[in-house]
């Protein structure tokens, strides 16, 4: 009878653990599905955040190259506003020396001759003070588009920097 006592205790408990062990294994089980599922969740975000990253690095240099290309149109347009005022003092200078030769001739001839290189000199003159404003627009239009592109970038440089900050690790 103490034999069939010590067997029915032994059963019991053999019962009583398989039944906490495969409670125990379940809950482990639970566990480990339930992280699994976390580390799923956090790899889409990491990706997510890698493409987005990606696409903003390529956006940046795209907005970089705008911003080379159009300080290299302002450039342009301001070594044509130099080039316009340059010609413009030449031929002012080309017009006082024709005066001045003018003045000093006693020749008739000479003088015409002056007096219509003069008027060659001032209309070319005006042309060049026309060419000058297109110039000085085209340097105000061409700087604004500079200013235009920069922003952009600045813009782009920003969100690159906020993505950054939220990708960082949280301090230990």
């Amino acid at each position: 009878m103490r034999l069939l006592c010590l067997v029915t205790l032994l059963l019991a408990g053999h019962a009583i653990a398989a039944a906490q062990s495969q409670e125990s294994d379940s809950q482990t089980l639970r566990a480990l599905l339930e992280e699994v599922r976390q580390l799923r969740q956090d790899l889409k975000a990491s990706n997510a955040n890698f493409q987005r990253g990606y696409l903003l690095i390529n956006r940046v240099q795209l907005q970089q190259t705008a911003v080379e290309n159009a300080s290299k149109r302002a450039d342009i347009a301001r070594g044509g506003m130099a080039r316009a005022k340059e010609r413009e003092h030449e031929l002012a200078g080309a017009i006082k020396n024709e005066e001045e030769k003018q003045a000093k001739s006693g020749n008739p001839t000479e003088s015409n001759q002056s007096a219509e290189m003069i008027a060659r000199f001032k209309a070319a003159l005006d042309k060049s003070f026309t060419e000058e404003q297109e110039q000085q627009a085209a340097v105000t239009n061409a700087e604004q588009q500079l200013r235009n592109e920069q922003a952009k970038l600045a813009e782009l440089q920003d969100q690159l920097d906020q993505l950054d900050k939220a990708l960082k690790p949280p301090p230990n």
